[in-house]
């Protein structure tokens, strides 16, 4: 009976153990997936301003910039909105449309706009797009022309591009909820079909929300 026992506990000591080890290698892959992220959308971002400097410095820098070179820079990005500022921060061109006030300062008025008009490329907080409604992210590049320096600033919806397909792939998991969230809380975009306006991770994700609040990494069992 003695050596029953001690088989039997042993078994579950062993289970236990690998229990416990294969728990701490799924939070290691779970790291893991996590930093490839991460590095994805800092590479991701850093092209997006890049190709902006690039584009605007060869096709936005005349004296005069025509609304046909504007549109046409705009839509090579894919931006739902986008702007185009003057070394004072006034509005030389913007899709949609907008009026002569709503123009004049516009630089000022965004802290994106504002960090870019200094000379320092600039990522904008999820807003709402003025034209569709849905959530964009507004990526603004500063660049030097012979009339002073000048911003591009575009936002494009985050859920049709690359980084939606990344996440849909990121984990290699069928039931795996993956959300990339801005610093404000907000939904910028997930694995899946849902959160398609401004959601804060606490409406999507109450648990998930309340854990990441606790500390920066947290585990969660769904069920």
């Amino acid at each position: 009976m003695a050596v029953v026992i001690g088989l039997l506990a042993l078994t579950a000591g062993a289970l236990a153990f690998g229990q416990s080890q294969s728990r701490d290698q799924l939070h290691d892959r779970f790291d893991l997936r996590t930093a490839l992220g991460g590095r994805f959308v800092e590479s991701y971002t850093a092209d997006i301003l890049g190709r902006q400097v690039d584009v605007a410095s060869l096709e936005l820098a005349g004296a005069e910039v025509s609304d046909a070179d504007f549109e046409r820079v705009v839509g090579s990005f894919g931006f739902e909105a986008a702007v185009l500022l003057d070394a004072d921060g006034n509005a030389l061109k913007a899709v949609p449309a907008m009026g002569e006030d709503a123009r004049r300062g516009l630089g000022t008025r965004y802290a994106h706009l504002a960090l870019a008009m200094s000379g320092t490329p600039a990522v904008s907080n999820v807003v709402a797009s003025a034209a569709k409604g849905i959530p964009i992210i507004a990526f603004a590049a500063p660049f030097d022309t012979p009339h002073g320096r000048r911003v591009l600033s575009g936002g494009f919806d985050v859920a049709d591009s690359p980084l939606k397909a990344y996440l849909e792939n990121a984990m290699p998991f069928a039931a795996a909820a993956v959300y990339l969230v801005h610093a404000r809380g907000f939904v910028v975009t997930n694995n899946g079909d849902g959160d398609a306006d401004l959601t804060a991770l606490s409406d999507s994700a109450p648990e998930l929300a309340a854990g990441l609040a606790r500390g920066a990494r947290t585990f969660l069992q769904d069920g």
